[in-house]
């Protein structure tokens, strides 16, 4: 009896205080009242294994009766949660049950905790965590890769804030596989940029160049930036028209409470800043990347769709005159770099629904250099090209970011989310080039080559989002999408001077048509997407079939104009023609009916435009075998229309057309080894469709020893097979290895050649008959504290891609390209190395960076001629953190710490070399 007593008063007590436990703080809340200090918790309920949203999970605060339940892509928000250090609890059907616990909550503030949940094999075993360590399994970049469908490289604004990188181009060479060609084009696994697209926020983003299909990832400043992520494996709710990458540019997401943040930075380039350098002279509207008046096309010129209309003397005179009196270069010293960045954000309830909100504004400007600019022209003797013809001189860009965004969402109940993201970024490079040398094209003699350059660009996007969560086990998401691009090159100018004696000035060459000349280029597009995704799940078992389809629809109209003219003349008085270009061409000849100079037309320049429509559907299931097998497989349907439509100033007219409609299958297998451990394979096909300026006769000329390039109307897409196999493993928070295979086999790749002809060289674009692409990936991120206790504050990290392709040319070619050659672009191997430190509490932090691309083809050579190069440079960048009080932070940045010159190789023969300069900068940031 005494042990059965005893048992019923310990029960007794355990109970009264289990009951105290649950009531006292329910009852010291209420007694509190309304103005107790509260706050709110918001975050994410996800599935660990997959990554995806979990709805209908229970969270609730433990001890009180505060709770909710997970909505749309697991969201939730608990509301008038007490102040201080809590601890939630999170339950759902299927998943084992989750208790976090050291969760400070801010007084009249918010906090944002995700949280995973891990499937229940077996028994509901309860789990329970510190919020510091699910934090740091959750919101990290290695989290999105490991709960991926397919293959995904993220780079996350935490890390892009603790590198040098200023721009979306700059952080996304980051990742494995990746590499940057001029500073803005993505090249993936070797692939050119016509293999992979560019999404903001999950919207296609359509291409500001007339010959390239991609999207300049410098025009995307980093301030704006949450994340880029690259996916490289199709899956058929992708659009099929990619084989190197997808690459989605994710916005920033309002903070939870109204945050400002204000950041500055001033910088140096050592071969620029305080120098005199070769600058483009301005007409003072640079600053804010606009044009401005003064470079549009002449009303003369712009109204005479060939110049042979321009039949008068005065109308002759008058179209020179009309032409900006801006040829060469001017010595100035270089302007230092800087940026600013202005953003507010955070969520207040406006009539009475809580809305979240993020604007932002960003501002930079930049000089670049091409300090011993080397150029030079081969030519085939003795077996082996040689040196023709060479050039040496310097040059300069100035360039100018800035962009803006308004991001804003709402909940409707917990089960309807609405999103506003609006993007909009504008950019200019003024650009100056100066070098001389000797010249075939001028029988030997020595020549003066001058070019002004400037360059627009600006994209803008406007997105609207709906998601939405119907019961607990159907999801539907939609979005409708505007976006559009524009390219300016106005007034360009290209001038030649030769030295018909030696030791003598540099005097203009007159009756030649390459001499003087200016382009006038602008290109627009706008694009109107549409589509919605529905996903099913089944059942309630975390382990259910899951079924997922969707459609969209694209449509996108392109405007393109390319205008050049030349200056010619065969009477300027000898005496005169070494004078200064803008004195030779400051009126002093154009007066009334002065007959010295005569405009005519440039090659086949003239206009075309393009409309495309595509429409697309998918479905996929995925069907999970047992707890550790998931099979995901479907299949995407495209129907894709374009037309070309060209009219040069000759008055000839083309239309071009491409018209398919394919199947695209894929299949992706997820096998997870161990917790930590899995191994994905995936097959699929995807294509790539020719662009636009590809297919469009117009043409374009360079200036001296450049080339005409022009389009092809007869060009086919291509279709692609992708094979993918992956083994990774993650050991811990924030450390990953991986090791990666991956093959493509090309029917008709689209390739740019040379076309041999009686006259000026000619390249244009054909299909060749196939190609292949085979490669190996490798990964590793490893936090140091394993091995010794005192290096626990450093990290290290690398990748390395191996690759190697293959083309077959085939009997269609229309020159002698090698036919024994990689793909264009294809790099051989591309190599990342960095360590980063941080202190204990993570304010101080330091990384250091090193990259590396292999030798790739930039041009395919013409038989006899090697294909040209470009050589591997070494690049280094070191970036630093450190706070100065709680609000204010101050930033180091070192980029290009090597200097090592970029250059191109022709065999023996080096055909461009230069280098660009050591960047260094020093920065602030005060939030608040």
């Amino acid at each position: 009896m005494r042990t059965y007593a005893h048992v019923l008063s310990r029960f007794a007590r355990h109970l009264t205080l289990a009951i105290a436990a649950a009531v006292v703080p329910a009852s010291t809340i209420a007694a509190q009242g309304a103005d107790a200090p509260v706050g709110r918790i918001t975050g994410r309920i996800i599935d660990a294994t997959t990554g995806q949203g979990i709805a209908a999970a229970g969270v609730q605060v433990v001890g009180t009766t505060i709770g909710t339940q997970s909505g749309v892509d697991g969201r939730y928000i608990i509301a008038r949660v007490p102040a201080g250090t809590v601890t939630i609890q999170v339950r759902r059907i299927g998943y084992g049950p989750k208790t976090v616990t050291g969760i400070i909550v801010p007084a009249n503030g918010a906090l944002t905790q995700d949280i995973s949940l891990s499937t229940a094999e077996l028994q509901l075993a309860a789990v329970s965590v510190t919020a510091s360590s699910e934090r740091g399994t959750v919101n990290e970049a290695l989290d999105k890769q490991r709960t991926a469908t397919g293959i995904v490289n993220s780079v996350t604004a935490e890390q892009i804030a603790k590198s040098p990188d200023g721009d979306a181009a700059q952080a996304i060479q980051r990742v494995s596989g990746v590499t940057v060609q001029d500073g803005r084009s993505v090249f993936v696994r070797g692939l050119g940029e016509r293999y992979t697209v560019t999404n903001l926020n999950g919207a296609r983003l359509p291409s500001p160049e007339p010959e390239k299909r991609f999207v300049p990832l410098d025009i995307f400043p980093s301030a704006l930036l949450q994340s880029i992520n690259t996916t490289k494996t199709f899956t058929p709710d992708l659009a099929g028209d990619f084989s190197g990458a997808s690459v989605d540019i994710e916005t920033r997401e309002f903070p939870l409470r109204r945050t400002y943040i204000f950041s500055t930075s001033i910088g140096m380039n050592d071969q620029a800043t305080g120098r005199q350098i070769a600058s483009a002279p301005t007409v003072g509207t640079e600053w804010r990347a606009s044009a401005g008046a003064a470079r549009a096309v002449p009303a003369q010129l712009a109204t005479a769709r060939d110049v042979a209309n321009l039949t008068t003397r005065e109308a002759m005179n008058g179209a020179v005159n009309s032409l900006r009196n801006a040829w060469t270069p001017v010595q100035q010293a270089g302007a230092p770099n800087g940026s600013l960045g202005l953003s507010v954000g955070g969520q207040d309830p406006i009539f009475g629904q809580r809305v979240g909100y993020l604007a932002s504004f960003t501002y930079s400007t930049t000089q670049e250099v091409r300090a011993d600019d080397y150029q030079a022209n081969p030519i085939q003797r003795d077996g082996r090209p040689q040196v023709l013809e060479s050039w040496q001189g310097t040059g300069s860009r100035r360039g100018v970011l800035w962009g803006g965004m308004f991001n804003t969402s709402t909940m409707l109940g917990s089960k309807n989310r609405i999103a506003l993201n609006n993007t909009y970024t504008r950019s200019a490079d003024n650009e100056a080039r100066q070098n001389e040398g000797a010249s075939f094209g001028f029988s030997g003699i020595n020549i003066q080559r001058n070019t002004l350059r400037y360059v627009e660009r600006t994209i803008r996007s406007s997105q609207l989002k709906g998601e939405h969560t119907i019961g607990g086990r159907q999801n539907l998401d939609w979005t409708v999408s505007s976006s559009g691009v524009s390219r300016r090159e106005p007034d360009r100018s290209d001038l030649v001077y030769a030295q018909f004696t030696p030791g003598g000035p540099y005097a203009w060459s007159d009756g030649n048509p390459d001499v003087a000349r200016r382009t006038f280029g602008d290109l627009n597009e706008s694009n109107w997407t549409g589509g919605a995704n529905y996903r099913l799940a089944f059942s309630d078992s975390p382990n259910a079939v899951k079924l997922k389809m969707g459609g969209s629809y694209r449509t996108t109209a392109r405007d393109a104009v390319n205008r050049q003219f030349s200056i010619v003349s065969n009477s300027v008085p000898v005496a005169d023609r070494n004078l200064p270009a803008e004195s030779l061409f400051d009126g002093r000849y154009t007066t009334g009916n002065a007959n010295q100079f005569n405009v005519i037309n440039v090659a086949e320049d003239g206009i075309y435009d393009a409309t495309e429509r595509l429409a697309a559907g998918y479905a996929m299931l995925e069907l999970p075998f047992g707890s550790r097998l998931r099979l995901i497989a479907g299949a995407r349907l495209e129907d894709a229309n374009i037309t070309v439509n060209t009219s040069l100033t000759n008055n000839n007219t083309f239309v071009s057309t491409l018209k398919n409609t394919d199947v695209l299958p894929a299949a992706v297998l997820n096998f997870k080894l161990s917790e930590n451990g899995q191994l994905r394979a995936s097959a699929s096909q995807t294509l790539a469709r020719p662009e636009y300026r590809e297919l469009s006769p117009v043409q374009y000329l360079e200036v001296i020893g450049g080339q005409i390039t022009r389009g092809n109307g007869d060009l086919v897409r291509t279709l692609i097979q992708n094979y993918d196999l992956k083994y990774e493993l993650f050991p811990n928070a924030e450390e990953v290895f991986s090791i990666g295979v991956f093959a493509k086999q090309f029917d008709r790749p689209i390739e740019r050649i040379d076309i041999a002809t009686g006259g000026a060289p000619i390249v244009s674009f054909f299909n060749a008959a196939s190609a292949s692409n085979l490669g190996v990936e490798l990964e590793a991120r490893k936090n140091l504290g394993n091995v010794a206790s005192a290096l626990e504050a450093f990290s290290v990290f690398t990748n390395l891609t191996l690759m190697q392709s293959t083309i077959k040319v085939g009997g269609d070619a229309s020159a002698n390209t090698n036919a024994d050659r990689p793909m264009m672009g294809q790099a051989p191997w591309v190599a990342n190395v960095g360590s980063s430190w941080a202190s204990k509490s993570g304010r101080i932090s330091s990384t250091l960076l090193y990259s590396a691309v292999g030798p790739r083809i930039y041009a395919a050579g013409t038989i006899p001629f090697p294909d040209v190069k470009e050589q591997t440079r070494h690049v280094v960048d070191f970036s630093v953190r450190f706070p100065v009080t709680q609000l204010f932070q101050l930033k180091l940045d070192a980029r290009n710490l090597l200097d090592a010159p970029y250059k191109l190789t022709q065999g023996p023969v080096t055909r461009e070399s230069y280098r660009m300069g050591r960047q260094v900068s020093v920065g602030a940031q005060w939030r608040r």
